[in-house]
């Protein structure tokens, strides 16, 4: 079991640890169900179990990475984010997947008790104060699987760029343009995959056989951050993978643009532009 620090929004700390490794701010168990909490706002399942939200700060919801864990099929890794609004909460869909009481969530609403929040096959119960700003969510009743075209939100919401000032790449485009929602790292992983070793290993076999472990016995790693993206103007939410040390690091509200390639759901970076620093981010290592 993993845990998030509610600080810094560190992800994937293990369970028991009582200070975070990022930013030293004390830990939370981690946030499990469990049966009756009624002093801390909560979302319960259709099962009787709750999930604490934090009073203070910002509460991702999904099925990896998270504060609020959730095992239901369909549940993306980051689906939503609960943040504080007044004496209640605001939910946020991450993911195009939320849906409260039967209507598609399409922008940030205020919770009031006994809201009913389906994610994938995960059905959620708010319990908690009532938000007294309340966005509501669109009229309309739609199908979870049905199409909506995303929002398109003006510049000046998504960054504090102007327009003029993004750049004209011609055939270089960049992948992905947008701003850095999420960040976390550093981590140091091993580089280079295990079918790379194995090969290397049959081929020092041919020389010698006591050469043939050198390949899993000698450790090269590399430092890996992971952003989450918020693209312009689609507002599609992006994973980012950064493999190597960055030649300025960017920070969470930055407007960048991403140079690489997309695999698994995930744009694998190559070298980015960080409007919001006017510089390039080349990646060493």
């Amino acid at each position: 079991m993993y845990i998030t620090c509610m600080n810094c929004g560190k992800t994937n700390i293990p369970g028991g640890t009582t200070n975070c490794p990022a930013c030293g701010s004390a830990l939370p168990k981690a946030n499990t169900p469990s049966i009756g909490n009624p002093s801390r706002p909560t979302l319960m399942d259709n099962r009787g179990r709750q999930y604490l939200i934090n009073p203070s700060s910002g509460t991702l919801v999904g099925s990896r990475g998270c504060a609020i864990l959730l095992s239901d099929t369909g549940v993306p890794p980051q689906a939503a984010r609960l943040m504080p609004s007044g004496s209640g909460f605001l939910l946020e869909d991450l993911s195009g997947s939320v849906i409260v009481n039967g209507m598609q969530l399409r922008t940030p609403v205020g919770l009031q008790p006994g809201d009913k929040i389906n994610i994938g096959s995960a059905s959620l119960t708010y319990q908690g104060p009532s938000t007294s700003a309340l966005i509501p969510v669109s009229p309309k009743t739609i199908s979870p699987n049905a199409y909506s075209p995303p929002i398109v939100p003006p510049l000046s919401v998504v960054s504090s760029i102007s327009p003029v000032t993004l750049k004209k790449w011609g055939p270089d485009r960049p992948l992905v343009e947008g701003t850095i929602e999420f960040m976390d790292g550093p981590h140091r992983v091993e580089k280079g995959s295990v079918g790379g070793k194995v090969a290397a290993s049959l081929l020092l076999g041919l020389f010698s056989s006591s050469l043939m472990m050198l390949p899993f016995w000698m450790k090269q790693e590399i430092t890996v951050w992971y952003l989450r993206l918020k693209a312009y103007p689609t507002a599609r939410i992006y994973a980012v993978v950064m493999r190597g040390e960055p030649g300025g690091l960017p920070q969470i509200s930055d407007f960048v643009a991403i140079w690489g390639e997309e695999k698994d759901g995930n744009i694998l970076m190559k070298r980015g532009y960080n409007y919001t620093t006017s510089s390039y981010i080349p990646l060493k290592g």
